[in-house]
């Protein structure tokens, strides 16, 4: 473990320690400037004593407080934003320690292992990394240098589960975390120039595990890593990955001959790659594809954040027990930061030299890395990432992030170049990106199969459910993606039906990301297939009959979800008369079940995207799988789709009603309807339907006010309520002012006890009534003490004056109402 505190490497307090924890206790902005002044007059000796603290104390680790990394914005910490952003930068005065520490073999640090992602740690228990039969005892940490602690420890900072709690970004742009990784970014990959900026001080020791061997690369690795290097060194990959692994043995067996590290351009690359491997390590590299869910399955338990099962000292078990990890929402907003910068580092690589045979393309080593740093160090790690999420993120209106997250990686062609604006506009995907397609594959075909599965439990009758499927349908819905996605399937079953007839021989040398003609498209989807998804992994295609009955099923759900969100909209414009306050457009002082919302649960405004949204989203699968839409609606109007029932007709909800079953009791939840009510799908409506005179006093009422009123309703209604019922149903003039001016009848529900069966409801219907409650409304009474003031300031009138215009104003606005009011509405009531 690293240091507590400055003084634990030596056991004894230096001045350099002691002025660093004086300073620690000023406020951050100060406290920016001390750590400076310091860092800058101190020794590379003393420097390496408090490193290790500091880096802690920095960013939270071992139950510290941190300096606020992943909380502070700059829209609320403007001071604070700035000094601490300055102080973290790639030039920052940090780092300039950091490649001073680096430039010194001896100085080491040291990072648990408790505190890497499940699947390395569980690489390192089972004792599967390099040099494990020589080490006598399990270690508890990882040497690292200056340059990998420091990283370690920022893209730690978001999966710590004692910080990552406290990362609530309103604004992701403004936040020091996001501003940071964005210097980060564009300092370790560089949109523009051939090499990376140049280390102030020498290089580092520690060799990089892809760059020196890249140019190797199309001669015979597969899409893997190597692991090379000067001897003695230990290169990053020896901390996260096994050398011994068979897919690293076969590699090694490939690679003819080690190349020189002499170039001082390929020296710089290192800090590249070592960044970019410990961000995919820590962001990416939670879990694993060997989890249960890939064996039959445990059940697993949910604690802060992990879901961590039972530990068992038999190793048998702790091969299919598993760790799993859900990425917050933060931590999918900066992955996809990541990925939206690596598309657009990877698509700067200079062209193509088109050379003879025997020429070698001279290319920066910074060129051959953006070739390679996607398929070798990100591919994997971010499709078992995805995967993950697909399968266990909750069904709400957040998987959007992750949604966008795995749109932004499938379309590479919308991040070429950075200066200019991102077009709406469906423009054809160019048949240049086909190698790429075939290269992630599964990312097209295998992820929108995953994400069928997952949209036929959503409610599509959400508004937000309908946009998350229409930007999917919209993306596959380019033209000519569809085109390349089937010849890329077409090339797979060719090439293997071919190879099937000439033999088992085949050339699987040449790595799939090669640019040639003579590129085994099966070969190169088997390795995919089996690095990606395991070698027992059975491939669907994306265009089979299959997958065209779950699009079918799909837009029934899409057509049914259509008609229930039109029915809902229609009937929430329509209402019956809330008497005179109504009309004068304050109904909601009446009818206390208005609202701004429509049945669905969502703004007028969503509610007209929906229907958009959902027809958008039906035609685009319909162009994708070539199906017709009036088949398809013709069957949906034949079969009712599995969870529409009869309730659906039955009640007005703001939402579907979970699936039930009539029984002699009652409605009764069937397992599918549970589901949908413990996951929020649907819910019944919670409406009351008692006396709508004795609804609960609201927080917009005065309670005694209610209370009075009340009573004096009643009062009236029970000595007036023959002559007011027998004005109510005339029809002359006298009767549509009493329509106007009273409450209508209204159904009240009830409950009559049975000893035999559980209770069964009655209804009763109240008579027209006098209802004075709108008069405890709080705006009911400032509108009236506004009245009161304006005619007391201006015309000196007092209360019986003013009372006698307000009762002669609301005789003369029901008289004239009365004149224009519709016979027929007159009539229906």
């Amino acid at each position: 473990m690293a240091t507590s505190s400055p003084a634990g490497a030596v056991g004894v307090l230096t001045p350099v320690s002691v002025r660093v924890q004086q300073a620690l206790l000023k406020p951050v902005h100060q406290r920016c400037q001390e750590i400076q002044h310091i860092l800058e007059e101190t020794s590379t000796k003393d420097l390496h004593q408090i490193f290790p603290y500091l880096v802690e104390n920095i960013f939270g680790f071992n139950n510290q407080p941190g300096w606020g990394v992943g909380t502070i914005a700059k829209s609320t910490q403007q001071l604070d934003y700035d000094m601490m952003r300055q102080f973290l930068s790639p030039g920052g005065p940090l780092i300039r320690v950091v490649y001073r520490l680096q430039a010194d073999p001896m100085c080491r640090y040291d990072f648990p292992l408790s505190c890497l992602p499940f699947p390395t740690r569980q690489m390192f228990e089972d004792n599967s990394y390099h040099g494990a039969s020589h080490i006598p005892r399990q270690p508890s940490a990882r040497s690292l240098s200056a340059f990998e602690f420091y990283f370690f420890h920022y893209f730690y900072l978001c999966v710590n589960p004692q910080q990552r709690s406290f990362f609530n970004w309103s604004n992701a742009s403004e936040a020091l975390f996001t501003s940071l990784l964005e210097d980060y970014l564009n300092c370790f990959l560089p949109l523009k120039g051939k090499v990376v900026n140049p280390m102030p001080t020498a290089a580092s020791p520690i060799r990089s595990p892809v760059a020196h061997k890249t140019h190797l690369h199309r001669q015979g690795s597969t899409s893997g890593y190597h692991s090379s290097g000067s001897p003695g060194l230990k290169p990053l990959v020896s901390l996260l990955k096994s050398p011994h692994s068979p897919h690293h043995q076969v590699q090694q067996r490939s690679i003819p001959y080690q190349v020189s590290t002499t170039d001082p351009l390929d020296q710089e690359m290192w800090r590249s790659e070592t960044f970019v491997e410990i961000l995919v390590e820590f962001w990416l590299n939670q879990n694993s594809l060997d989890s249960p869910e890939h064996h039959g399955g445990i059940r697993q338990a949910m604690i802060d954040g992990y879901q961590r099962v039972l530990s068992y000292s038999d190793p048998y078990y702790n091969h299919f027990y598993r760790e799993v990890f859900l990425p917050n929402s933060d931590q999918v907003r900066v992955v996809r930061m990541f990925i939206k910068h690596l598309h657009f580092f990877a698509n700067s690589a200079s062209p193509d030299l088109v050379l003879a045979s025997y020429q070698a393309q001279n290319l920066s080593p910074l060129d051959e890395f953006k070739r390679n740093v996607i398929p070798q160090m990100v591919q994997k790690k971010l499709y078992v990432f995805l995967r993950h999420g697909f399968n266990h993120w909750p069904l709400d209106s957040s998987f959007r992030l992750l949604l966008e997250t795995w749109l932004s990686y499938v379309q590479p062609w919308r991040y070429v170049d950075p200066n200019a604006i991102m077009k709406e506009k469906e423009s054809k995907v160019d048949n240049k990106w086909f190698q790429f397609i075939v290269d992630n594959l599964l990312f097209y075909t295998h992820l929108f199969q995953e994400f069928l599965h997952r949209s036929q439990r959503m409610d599509l009758s959400s508004a937000k459910n309908a946009y998350m499927l229409f930007r999917v349908t919209k993306v596959f819905g380019l033209p000519n993606l569809r085109n390349m996605l089937e010849e890329a399937e077409h090339q797979m079953y060719e090439s293997h039906h071919r190879l099937s007839r000439r033999g088992p021989q085949m050339d699987m040398g040449s790595s799939y990301l090669s640019h040639s003609n003579s590129v085994n498209t099966a070969a190169i989807l088997s390795l995919q297939f089996a690095e990606l998804e395991g070698p027992a992994f059975l491939y669907k295609p994306l265009f089979e009959e299959g997958t065209k009955k779950q699009i079918e099923y799909l837009l029934q759900q899409i057509l049914h979800a259509k008609s229930t969100s039109s029915s809902t909209h229609k009937s929430s414009d329509g209402g019956g008369s809330g008497g005179l306050l109504s009309w004068l457009g304050y109904g909601a002082l009446v009818d206390y079940n208005a609202t701004k919302f429509t049945q669905t649960g969502f703004p007028e405004e969503d509610q007209s995207k929906l229907v958009f949204h959902l027809e958008q989203a039906a035609r685009n699968l319909c162009n994708l799988f070539q199906l017709s839409m009036e088949s398809v609606e013709t069957m949906a109007t034949s079969v009712t789709p599995p969870n529409a029932n009869s309730s659906a007709n039955k009640f007005s909800t703001q939402s579907l009603p979970p699936d039930f079953i009539e029984s002699p009791t009652g409605p009764v939840l069937t397992q599918l309807g549970k589901y949908q009510l413990m996951n929020g799908l649907r819910k019944f409506e919670i409406s009351y339907q008692g006396n709508p005179d004795l609804q609960p006093i609201r927080s917009y009422e005065c309670a005694p006010l209610v209370r009075i009123l009340h009573q004096v309703s009643s009062f009236l209604n029970n000595k007036f309520s023959d002559k007011i019922q027998n004005y109510y149903t005339r029809d002359d003039m006298v009767g549509k002012m009493t329509f106007i001016l009273f409450s209508p009848p209204s159904e009240q529900k009830g409950k009559k006890s049975s000893f035999v069966a559980s209770p069964t409801r009655t209804k009763d219907w109240t008579t027209p009534r006098i209802s004075l409650r709108f008069l405890a409304n709080y705006q009911t009474l400032g509108y009236l003490m506004g009245g009161y003031l304006f005619f007391y300031m201006f015309f000196g009138m007092g209360p019986v004056g003013f009372s006698f215009i307000l009762m002669l104003g609301l005789l003369l606005s029901v008289f004239f109402r009365a004149l224009v009011l519709p016979a027929s509405k007159f009539k229906q009531s």
